[in-house]
């Protein structure tokens, strides 16, 4: 194994977080230009069940790690080059699995929990804030980070699974503390 690999892993691993974060934050809110991801994200807000395409993500990021693999195979050689686009690749797609089942699944940890509440906060309180989808610690670096006891959550996004059993009107009781429907 390359000497090198280990610690490229990491780098990717941390990449990652940082990148999420600047695109959602910069490119995905504060531009003042448009661009697809922009519109792509301003759906996600609007419509609850809305998630790009896998095709459409794949645009996205092929570039992103062939270009990434580029440099680190100029920098590092091929296997810590292949290493650090392991480790971005997989956080990426640990990313895209989290953000989707924040909107369509229960949580079944009490950090899945925190990251979702922090989630729904940038969703339905404040857009300007909580840009960090796997992690809080570039909001909170970065002065973006909000948080809430309780999430008002509009009754037309409010996801099925926190309803309480047979009653569209009500959070279920494992969630009532951290979330509420907005009246």
């Amino acid at each position: 194994m390359d000497a090198k690999a280990p610690a490229a892993l990491l780098a990717g691993i941390v990449l990652w977080p940082a990148l999420e974060y600047a695109l959602h934050r910069w490119l995905g809110h504060e531009a003042g230009f448009e661009t697809a991801f922009k519109a792509e994200h301003r759906k996600h807000h609007r419509d609850r069940d809305y998630f790009a395409s896998a095709a459409d993500k794949l645009k996205g990021i092929a570039p992103a790690a062939a270009a990434l693999f580029a440099v680190g195979y100029g920098a590092a050689g091929a296997a810590a080059a292949l290493a650090f686009v392991a480790g971005f690749l997989g956080c990426y797609l640990a990313y895209e699995w989290n953000h989707k089942r924040y909107h369509t699944s229960p949580p079944s940890t009490s950090l899945g929990m925190k990251l979702r509440k922090h989630h729904f906060i940038h969703h339905f309180v404040d857009s300007r804030s909580n840009h960090g989808v796997t992690t809080v610690l570039f909001d909170k670096a970065f002065g973006t980070f909000l948080s809430r006891r309780q999430v008002a959550i509009p009754r037309a996004f409010v996801p099925p699974w926190m309803l309480e059993p047979g009653r569209e009107d009500s959070v279920g009781a494992a969630y009532a503390a951290d979330f509420r429907i907005a009246r």
